[in-house]
């Protein structure tokens, strides 16, 4: 047996916003909600009024969206299916605007107009009439259609009025019906279209003194013709004043839509969208039209027709509102156009109102006051607090319209758009699934132009929600589409909203700078591929798959740090750390945040993290990543120039990586306690370390820990002026950096090899070595291999005499030690600056220099600046080496 098959969902049909016409009928009548008893009361009366020589004329009133054409609309249909009904009445509807109706005699023609056109389509084929009566009712809408083109361009009033009230009578008469006039906006007939005081009389004689005519007419609010005791309207309709929709029936209202375009997914989630449409019918206060129009977003995602139904909804309702608040004092229309403007999430309590018209709490809370009472605003109690107060613009249409007025002409998108998505996917991971979604049909149907600029336009408006952080990463994503697409404008916009947000993360300045280049196509290609491994990173993380996220962080953060990008390396981890809840993948990236903290300069922020490793690596009690974060803090130390510490640190390293018997961390281990007895001049016992350790990593095959061996190797022999033995060291190191792309090794290794030739006497050679240094450096954010390179490029200028360079390249590399802390490499800068203000005959800035030097390398026991400071000492006639600079510094504190 097949499996039943699913009913498809029907094809959601037009529905009229503005005008009938445009909505099915029985659509009209399937989806009423709210309406039902209001309906049938009126059609209770149309019977009973039928037969009887008398006539009851209704007016309906409610605000613009309330439904009144839609009632209206649905009385004209059941009085037309209704056969008792029909036999009495010829329904004359007049379309919503009646512009050309100044006059009785105007009114006249356009009832008879009606007639014309009536009459000629009143069959159907279910109730074909004889060939006779068809024959009659032809002749008889012959004649109206005549009259009409006889009176039409008539310039007397009254001969129009005395030619066709009688015909009407007697059409009535010989056809036993009444005609029942439906009319709309009759408050702006009467008040605005019919100015002479004799067509209001003629109209209400008119509707008085024939019982053949039935009158149901619509308002959009009360009006002095008929609310005013001297006015010959007064106290003449059956008023039935139409309300917005109660909560309950929001629910059912979209629950019918959804029944009726067989939108069955949906309707299978009702219950998770009931809390959606509670908000939707706070934010509508219950309007039918706004409930309506916003429903085709929900059933179909259609926001391009929603927006162009908003803008005609902006233009039809303009005259009306533009004269209301005109007629407001200034004050008080700084306060509607205040309220419509606060954004959603900005209570509107006195206080904040109060802010943003630069007023103070009393003059506000007065003008708050008189408006409720004349009104224009409504007042609730603040849930939060119970004390404060909420106010709202009562006519919903009026706060809309203020809003999208101040709008338009600022911005693409239409606020009132932007808080029904933000209300219909309140949370980030909803959001995510809709531009995913919107992303995969855009790419499904992208040679379909009206499909896709609809998914576009989605993801445009998606884009203006959620928190800072969220809109930043989504508009800067679509800004990037959009160049991609050629739309260099919307690009260009994008960009320009998220410099407003004012959120300042490394990754957000990277990627509007990118951006921005992007536009101007001059980005290169390797950042092409960043930004789209940006976005992808992103999109992950609102989509809260966690697990991917890390993959993509440590890629990217990796990435980053290559290319010198270490801040932005930085931001992503920062970011991403929390959320990761598997211990090891956390430590994999605290690791690398250290790392990139490290060489960033960053010592304090590296230091923490890497006792974060130390802390997490005992909870778990593995002895691997302890052994990773003993050498962290090490390094973090060794750079400080706390050499004590930093010895405690890879001792420990060292003892712990033993235990585990892991020879690749023992190998790193005896490489890092080398070089703290290297800068303490005890070179016997580093290279005793060092051999130890290349032994360990070849090994093992550890070729990246085997090229630093070769490279630390190399500077004991340079050292010992060994300088063949040293350059082949460096130059066995090169090899291996070079082929494993260890960049920063290279640079490194590069710089140690200017050394050797340096000291041969080469200097254009060292030169062309340290420049290679410097580029690597500069390239990959080694700040402190920068600052290396900058002081050993100052010595080959210093030994040409070229003391003005020198003294520029230790300036940059002076302020690169002072800013990442980096002690030893601070020494050695200033020490040779003290040599250059020397030769430029600055005896008192030399000393005063050296005398930093001795202060800081005394403190950490820096052997090589201890040294060559002694051999400074007699030239300067200072007593006993290093005792000189002693006295000098105990006699410099003195003096201060």
């Amino acid at each position: 047996m097949e499996n039943d098959k699913p009913t498809p969902a029907r094809t959601i049909g037009p529905v009229g916003l503005f005008r009938k016409g445009i909505t099915d009928p029985q659509r009209l009548l399937g989806t009423t909600v709210g309406r039902e008893s209001l309906l049938e009361e009126t059609l209770s009366k149309l019977h009973r009024t039928a037969h009887k020589n008398s006539a009851q004329h209704f007016l309906f009133i409610g605000p613009r969206g309330i439904g009144k054409t839609h009632l209206m609309t649905m009385i004209e249909e059941k009085v037309s299916k209704d056969n008792k009904l029909q036999s009495r009445y010829h329904v004359l509807s007049f379309p919503e605007e009646n512009h050309r109706i100044l006059s009785f005699a105007d009114l006249l023609l356009g009832i008879i107009d009606l007639l014309a056109n009536i009459d000629s389509n009143s069959s159907d084929e279910s109730d074909v009439l004889e060939e006779k009566n068809a024959k009659a009712d032809s002749v008889e809408t012959d004649r109206w259609q005549t009259l009409y083109d006889t009176l039409s361009e008539e310039e007397d009033d009254q001969k129009i009025i005395d030619t066709i009230e009688p015909r009407l009578k007697a059409y009535c008469k010989k056809t036993n019906k009444k005609l029942l006039i439906l009319l709309e906006n009759l408050g702006t007939l009467l008040g605005e279209q019919l100015k002479k005081k004799q067509d209001i009389h003629h109209f209400r004689t008119f509707l008085m003194g024939a019982t053949h005519i039935q009158l149901l007419a619509t308002s959009t609010s009360f009006f002095a013709a008929i609310t005013d005791v001297g006015q010959p309207l007064f106290d003449f309709f059956d008023i039935q004043v139409i309300d917005d929709l109660s909560l309950a029936q929001t629910l059912e209202l979209v629950r019918k839509n959804l029944e009726w375009d067989g939108q069955t997914e949906l309707l299978g989630q009702f219950s998770a969208l009931t809390p959606k449409i509670q908000a939707l019918h706070t934010m509508t206060g219950g309007n039918p039209r706004l409930i309506t129009m916003l429903y085709q977003l929900i059933a179909a995602d259609q926001v391009l027709d929603v927006k162009l139904n908003f803008q005609k909804l902006l233009d039809q309702i303009s005259p009306f509102y533009q004269d209301r608040i005109n007629d407001l004092p200034p004050q008080e229309r700084a306060v509607l156009e205040t309220i419509a403007l606060m954004p959603g999430d900005l209570k509107k309590t006195p206080a904040n109102i109060a802010k943003r018209i630069r007023k103070s709490p009393q003059q506000t809370s007065s003008l708050l006051k008189r408006m409720t009472k004349t009104g224009y605003l409504l007042v609730i109690d603040n849930p939060q607090d119970k004390r404060s107060k909420l106010y709202r613009i009562k006519e919903g249409f009026f706060d809309i319209w203020l809003a999208m007025s101040e709008s338009r002409s600022k911005r693409k998108r239409l606020p009132f758009i932007v808080d029904f998505l933000a209300h219909w996917y309140p949370s980030q991971q909803e959001r995510e699934n809709k531009r995913k979604e919107m992303a995969r049909q855009l790419e499904e149907t992208s040679n379909i132009a009206s499909i896709a600029e609809n998914s576009r336009e989605m993801m445009d408006y998606l884009s203006d929600i959620g928190s800072d952080s969220e809109r930043t990463q989504t508009k800067l994503s679509l800004a990037v589409q959009e160049v991609f697409r050629g739309s260099i404008d919307d690009s260009k916009r994008l960009l320009k909203e998220t410099k407003t947000l004012q959120f300042n993360s490394p990754q957000f300045i990277w990627m509007q700078q990118q951006v921005n280049q992007l536009v101007e196509d001059r980005l290169p290609i390797d950042n092409r591929q960043r930004i789209e491994q940006m976005i992808e990173y992103w999109q992950t993380q609102r989509s809260g798959d966690l697990e991917k996220t890390a993959i993509l962080a440590a890629e990217l953060g990796f990435d980053f740090s290559e290319a010198g990008l270490h801040k932005l390396s930085i931001s992503l981890l920062i970011e991403t750390i929390p959320q990761v809840d598997n211990t090891l993948v956390k430590l994999e990236l605290l690791e690398q945040l250290a790392d990139s903290q490290f060489i960033d300069g960053q010592l304090v922020n590296a230091e923490k993290t890497a006792k974060q490793i130390i802390h997490t690596s005992q909870d778990i009690e593995n002895m691997t990543w302890a052994v990773k974060g003993n050498i962290l803090m090490g390094k973090i130390y060794f750079q400080k120039g706390q050499f004590d510490t930093s010895l405690n640190y890879f001792n420990q390293s060292l003892a712990l990586a033993q235990e585990a018997g892991n020879r690749e961390q023992e190998g790193a281990a005896l490489n890092n306690i080398s070089q703290i007895f290297k800068a303490q001049g005890d070179n016997d016992k580093a290279l005793g370390h060092l051999e130890q350790s290349l032994v360990i990593r070849q090994e093992i095959g550890d070729r990246f820990g085997e090229g630093a061996t070769l490279n630390n190797i190399s500077g004991i022999f340079n050292a010992r002026g060994d300088y063949d033995k040293a350059l082949r060291y460096l130059e066995q190191s090169l090899e291996i950096l070079q082929e494993i792309g260890d960049r920063s090794g290279e640079g490194t290794t590069l710089n140690n090899i200017s050394q050797i030739y340096d000291a041969r006497g080469d200097s254009n050679k060292a030169l062309e070595y340290l420049e290679q240094s410097l580029g690597i450096k500069q390239e990959i954010g080694d700040r402190s291999g920068e600052g290396t390179a900058l002081n050993n490029i100052s010595q080959i200028y210093d030994a040409r005499g070229d003391c003005d360079k020198a003294l520029g390249y230790l300036e940059q590399s002076l302020v690169i030690r002072q800013e990442i802390g980096d002690v030893s490499g601070l020494c050695a800068t200033l020490f040779n600056m003290g040599h250059i203000y020397l030769q430029n005959n600055e005896f008192k800035k030399a000393i005063a220099t050296w005398l930093k030097v001795y202060e800081q390398a005394k403190e950490i026991k820096l052997a090589q600046a201890l040294e060559a400071l002694e051999g400074l000492a007699e030239g300067l006639g200072l007593s006993g080496g290093l005792q000189g600079w002693e006295e000098l510094l105990i006699h410099s504190k003195n003096d201060s």
